[in-house]
């Protein structure tokens, strides 16, 4: 039979957007009575203490000869980003083209599994785990070898996860609709850029740790036979297009973490006493990749404070290179789903966590996407009439402002979204992911 407290641990990258997924859904897999675990470096160890995370710390084998700010990743990957125009006005496919120039998958995930794949083997062979929950393209092979069930999580966007031929090339603009002899290029380079980049990096892996993968005929990312997990909400999600096997993805309409009040602090919106009845609260964040844009941050706050209304933003790293307005608050960090929770919109760039999490408090947006998945979610947005989508690098500052207005003015953003948010909490999907999570721990007990 199986335990009723299982010992569960994550493995994900050192990227903002892993991170926050795996650890909404360890929130509530903990307040079910799990034991939670997360494998992490000493710089991310911080973000799961503050939730009450157990931990297994990774070493960075060249940690002593890295000077301080080579610490810093989240710095790192934004001058990355800066220097490939991955925050510049390019086309998708020109962005997808600068993933390969840049050798982003051996840097990003192959060369960081490898570096902790024999810690993480030495770990597993003196800790004994119920489960892994895996959410990383190429992953250290080690945590495969416990003989103990492992649950693939995607927090991107699902199209990613879905591979299926009809629906538009994953981290493309292209919408449901549009015609897919207009993919084609896309497509065909997307396999030959990132898709067989993550295969053969997955696979060497496995070769070089002398570890059998499992057979596999995936195109992308190496499935998990037990489940594969993504975020998505059912009314937004692509069963309009395709067949969803249930047997093989699980969805869960948001991973929405909540902010932890371990210091008894409760977030206070600071200028409150400074609105009037009636005054419109807006959210802006470009993510912490995005916001390395100080000047779009900066074009956007010279916008934004012409408006009439008030925000409150997430700066970013860079939160020293530029000021904010008189009709605006923000910091470097901020509570995002407590202040999702109090506003009447957001500006987001569109990533699936804080896409998902608006949706989760009901809020309609006004997605920027600038790279990767958000361009989805952009085009997902006014699709299923959740919101509006603009190019953060051609838009005119009439176009921003009245995109807010109808945001907030337009009664059918605010209904629509209002009533995915109340379905969200009836269907309480995360809930029951993590009752699925149990079940198949159960089975594999009592057949083995």
């Amino acid at each position: 039979m199986a335990k009723s407290s299982l010992r569960i641990i994550f493995y994900t990258t050192e990227l903002t957007g892993p991170q926050n997924a795996c650890i909404g859904l360890g929130q509530t897999l903990q307040e079910r009575g799990h034991d939670v675990y997360f494998f992490t470096t000493e710089e991310s160890m911080p973000k799961y203490q503050k939730y009450g995370f157990k931990y297994l710390e990774l070493k960075n084998v060249d940690e002593k000869d890295a000077e301080p700010e080579s610490k810093d990743s989240v710095k790192e990957y934004i001058k990355l980003m800066i220097e490939y125009g991955f925050l510049a006005d390019h086309t998708p496919l020109e962005k997808l083209r600068s993933l390969d120039r840049m050798n982003f998958f051996e840097d990003t995930f192959a060369g960081t599994s490898r570096k902790f794949d024999q810690q993480i083997k030495l770990y597993l062979q003196k800790e004994s785990f119920d489960l892994i929950i895996i959410d990383c393209e190429i992953f250290p092979p080690s945590l495969l070898t416990t003989n103990r069930p492992w649950i693939y999580l995607f927090c991107s966007h699902p199209i990613g996860l879905f591979q299926s031929d009809k629906l538009p090339p994953f981290i493309s603009d292209f919408g449901t609709k549009s015609d897919p002899k207009t993919w084609e290029t896309f497509q065909k380079e997307l396999e030959q850029i990132f898709y067989s980049k993550v295969r053969d990096g997955q696979r060497i892996l496995f070769e070089e740790s002398g570890i059998v993968p499992p057979k596999t005929n995936d195109r992308f990312i190496m499935f998990s036979p037990y489940l594969n997990l993504y975020q998505y909400p059912k009314e937004l999600d692509y069963d309009d297009c395709i067949d969803i096997d249930p047997n093989r993805y699980v969805g869960v309409d948001a991973f929405c973490r909540f902010e932890s009040n371990a210091d008894g602090k409760t977030f206070e919106i600071p200028f409150r006493n400074r609105m009037k009845s009636g005054d419109k609260l807006v959210y802006l964040s470009l993510g912490s990749m995005g916001s390395g844009s100080v000047e779009l941050m900066k074009r956007l706050v010279q916008v934004l404070a012409k408006t009439k209304h008030w925000y409150l933003v997430s700066k970013g790293k860079l939160h020293d290179e530029y000021e904010l307005a008189d009709n605006m608050w923000g910091d470097k960090y901020v509570p995002q789903t407590t202040i999702l929770s109090m506003v009447d919109a957001a500006i987001i760039h569109g990533g699936n966590n804080g896409f998902t999490e608006a949706l989760y408090f009901g809020k309609p947006v006004l997605i920027m996407p600038m790279f990767y998945d958000q361009y989805h979610n952009g085009v997902r947005a006014v699709e299923k009439q959740v919101g509006l989508t603009l190019n953060p690098f051609r838009f005119e500052d009439n176009e921003l402002i009245d995109s807010i207005d109808r945001l907030l003015f337009d009664d059918r953003f605010r209904l629509r979204t209002e009533s995915i948010a109340k379905n969200i909490r009836q269907r309480c999907s995360k809930q029951k992911a993590c009752e699925k999570i149990e079940k198949i721990v159960k089975e594999f007990d009592d057949n083995n």
